[in-house]
């Protein structure tokens, strides 16, 4: 089985530095967890997608996006016993290198690690599982995969056949180990 996981929001609690860097750097927007009960809490704020991208590069360049609560490493290595474990995130270029050192630095274990730059083409991966909590995804998914949504404030909604709501990383590689 070839699983893939997201990396923000499921791995990295990336609106807890997207705040932390806001706050030290753009403190006029006020940002606080309210604002994430939307997948485009850019348009809350009155900000660009273009500046919500310098934010959350931001928080990364600046190394203030912690772990999300949940997501250890002996999650990823109980998937790993399951099949290839593969993070797929869309990132920014700029961001590569210190993605490569936090998931070393949190001893996060993987197959591969594959950078894309639309959400869309994760399901280009040879993947049977993609575990992720983007609510843009749940009208892709193909015939061949799995959508675990992680449950989050922004992705709340009807969940169609194709798609399992979790409630973190942990909680889908139960789900999953039951199956095997």
């Amino acid at each position: 089985m070839d699983i893939g996981v997201d990396l923000d929001g499921v791995l990295a609690d990336l609106t807890t530095g997207t705040i932390a860097y806001a706050q030290l750097h753009r403190p006029e927007l006020c940002l606080s967890q309210w604002h994430f009960d939307t997948y485009a809490f850019y348009n809350r704020v009155g900000i660009s997608r273009t500046e919500m991208y310098a934010l959350i590069d931001g928080a990364w360049l600046d190394r203030l996006v912690p772990p999300m609560p949940g997501a250890i490493h002996s999650s990823l290595r109980k998937l790993m016993k399951l099949g290839n474990v593969h993070i797929v995130t869309s990132r920014s270029r700029r961001s590569h290198g210190v993605v490569v050192e936090w998931l070393s630095e949190h001893d996060f274990p993987y197959d591969s690690l594959v950078f894309w730059h639309s959400p869309r083409s994760k399901f280009t991966l040879p993947i049977n599982v993609l575990i992720d909590d983007n609510p843009n995804l749940v009208p892709l998914v193909p015939l061949t995969s799995e959508l675990f949504l992680v449950d989050a404030p922004y992705n709340q909604g009807h969940c169609p056949s194709g798609v399992t709501r979790v409630a973190s990383l942990d909680d889908a590689v139960t789900r999953l180990e039951a199956r095997a």
